[in-house]
C-alpha cells in the first residue's frame, strides 16, 4: 500500500470544494479589482490620510482630509445635478474647492474620464467664461488664486445660476456638465469657521 500523500487521490467531492473555493477566490479577487479601480469617487483618491464628511449644504458637502501632521485640509464638494450630451462611460464626476487660507482656494474637476487636454476645457459662470488649463488625466485645475477668487465670487454672488463645465474625452465626446451653487457659500463660511474652531 502506498501512503504517499502525494500518490493518494483525493476524493471528488473534496475536490469539487476546493475548486469552487478557488473559483470563488478568483472571481471575488477581479471584482474588488475591478470595484477599486473604477470607482474612483472623491473620498477614494485618499487613502493615505482619511477623509472625513462633515455636514451637507444643499447641493455642497464640506469634507476634512486628516493629515500625517496632524493638520486638516478641508473642501467643499459638488456632483452634477444634469449632464448633457455625453453618452459615454464615466465615473461620477465631482467639483472641489480646497481651501488654503481665507484669501486662497484651489478649484479643481473630476471628469470621471480621461480628458482631452488638446480640446478646450471651459468653466462657465454667469458672469464669465473661465478655463481650466491645468489638465491631468482626469483632472483639471485652475492656473492660478486669483482665477479662484473671481470664480467663487461669480458662484456665490449668482446663487440661481447653473455652473456649467464643457469637457472632452480622448474619443472627442463632449460633456456638458451642471453644478448648483446653492450652499456653497454656507459651505465656504462653515469651513472658515472650522479653521478656527473645534468644529
Amino acid at each position: 500500500m502506498n501512503n504517499s500523500l502525494v500518490n493518494n487521490k483525493c476524493p471528488n467531492f473534496l475536490l469539487n470544494s476546493i475548486h469552487n473555493a478557488i473559483l470563488y477566490i478568483t472571481i471575488s479577487l477581479i471584482a474588488l479589482i475591478i470595484v477599486l479601480f473604477s470607482t474612483k469617487s472623491f473620498i477614494s483618491y485618499s487613502l493615505a490620510d482619511p477623509i472625513v464628511f462633515k455636514k451637507n449644504f444643499s447641493h455642497w458637502s464640506v469634507y476634512y482630509e486628516l493629515k500625517s501632521n496632524g493638520k486638516k485640509l478641508y473642501y467643499a464638494v459638488s456632483t452634477p445635478i444634469q449632464t448633457k450630451v455625453y453618452n459615454g462611460i464615466r465615473d461620477e464626476a465631482y467639483m472641489a474647492i480646497t481651501y488654503v487660507n481665507p484669501t486662497e482656494y484651489t478649484i479643481s474637476v473630476y471628469f470621471g474620464f480621461i480628458v482631452d487636454s488638446k480640446k478646450p476645457l471651459s468653466l462657465n459662470t454667469a458672469n464669465s467664461t473661465y478655463t481650466l488649463p491645468v489638465i491631468q488625466d482626469e483632472f483639471a485645475y485652475t492656473y492660478n488664486s486669483s482665477d479662484d477668487i473671481n470664480i467663487l465670487n461669480d458662484l456665490v454672488t449668482s446663487s440661481n445660476t447653473l455652473i456649467e463645465i464643457r469637457s472632452y474625452d480622448i474619443s472627442a465626446g463632449l460633456a456638458v456638465d451642471y453644478y448648483a451653487p446653492t450652499g456653497l457659500k454656507e459651505a465656504l463660511l462653515y469651513i472658515q469657521k472650522s479653521k478656527y474652531s473645534s468644529i
